[in-house]
């Protein structure tokens, strides 16, 4: 069967070769990687441009492809969310061959009909993959989203600090609140009785969390994978002015995507409380952390996106228990 994930290749109008591109930088006195590719700016430009790459490699969770001067070959290792296969074992991948000059829709597998352009391909794609770092190839699945990845800050670190303005971070890059306790305090101030927004998000309508003022309330917004929404809403109205508006999380323990209790405060009064009872152990999805605004899709259906805070945010600080 033609393999799914063959079409990307066709639609992606640029080409690993650096040599098109400047040369590296220096920022703040560190010298900067050259970026890969070409520019596709002339495909703007003239629906007639001709084609920017000549060669292209493809690969996510082992499955890989190679794109090369009208060919291209690729094999299917596995689908990334499947956890019912042995893992390794890439030399008993099977590698498929189309001519896309000739066969633009890759309904005729040409593998064993040119097997030597075939091994020829497949050396290309070596050549790439050892050239822009691909290998070791990783297809653990949810076992790779979950492992230890690498931050800017000390992964010890238990408290962070940030400011309006902090948008659109990855999710990796962000204080990982999941499988544990934790707190997130923020210093707030309303100017009006109608200001209203986000204070932090997480992710994204696949699954987040949320800490936003809705009808001069707090509100907190867990969304498990939209399968189980939980809603803790403040039984009292924030004053006018400047206030602190916590959010505690007692984790349950006992492994990870567990349970817990949820806890609401303004000025360190108990103003709502309730229970998560399932949460995400790895992955919210791939939207993006910020504060003041919910920048990618919404956390909650109670809002539309980005709901930008209205009143002023000094800080939102978080603490890993």
């Amino acid at each position: 069967m033609r393999s799914q994930f063959v079409h990307l290749i066709d639609v992606l109008p640029t080409v690993l070769d650096a040599s098109h591109l400047p040369a590296p930088k220096t920022v703040d006195g560190v010298e900067q990687k050259p970026m890969d590719g070409v520019s596709f700016l002339s495909t703007f430009t003239d629906k007639n441009a001709k084609p920017v790459r000549t060669r292209q490699y493809f690969e996510i969770f082992s499955n890989r492809a190679i794109y090369d001067n009208g060919w291209v070959a690729a094999t299917q290792h596995t689908f990334p969310w499947r956890q019912d296969f042995a893992p390794g074992n890439w030399d008993k991948d099977k590698w498929e061959l189309y001519n896309i000059d000739e066969d633009y829709s890759e309904s005729v597998d040409l593998a064993k009909k040119y097997p030597e352009k075939l091994k020829e391909l497949q050396a290309i794609f070596d050549e790439e993959a050892k050239k822009y770092n691909v290998y070791p190839l990783d297809d653990r699945g949810t076992g790779r989203l979950i492992s230890p990845k690498p931050t800017p800050s000390d992964p010890k670190r238990k408290h962070f600090t940030f400011y309006a303005g902090a948008t659109r971070l990855a999710e990796t890059a962000s204080p990982n609140t999941k499988n544990k306790s934790h707190s997130i305090t923020a210093e707030i101030e309303l100017k009006s009785k109608s200001d209203s927004g986000i204070i932090v998000a997480s992710g994204g309508s696949s699954a987040g969390f949320a800490l936003y003022v809705q009808n001069g309330k707090p509100v907190y917004h867990y969304n498990y994978f939209d399968d189980a929404r939980y809603v803790i809403t403040s039984k009292e109205s924030l004053p006018i002015g400047k206030s602190t508006v916590r959010f505690d999380f007692a984790y349950d323990g006992g492994g990870t995507g567990k349970g817990g209790t949820g806890k609401l405060y303004i000025n360190d009064k108990l103003v709502g409380e309730g229970r998560i009872d399932k949460t995400v152990a790895a992955r919210f999805g791939i939207d993006t952390f910020g504060i003041g605004e919910d920048s990618g899709s919404p956390v909650a259906k109670s809002y539309k996106a980005p709901f930008k805070f209205t009143g002023i945010i000094d800080k939102v600080e978080i603490d890993l228990k």
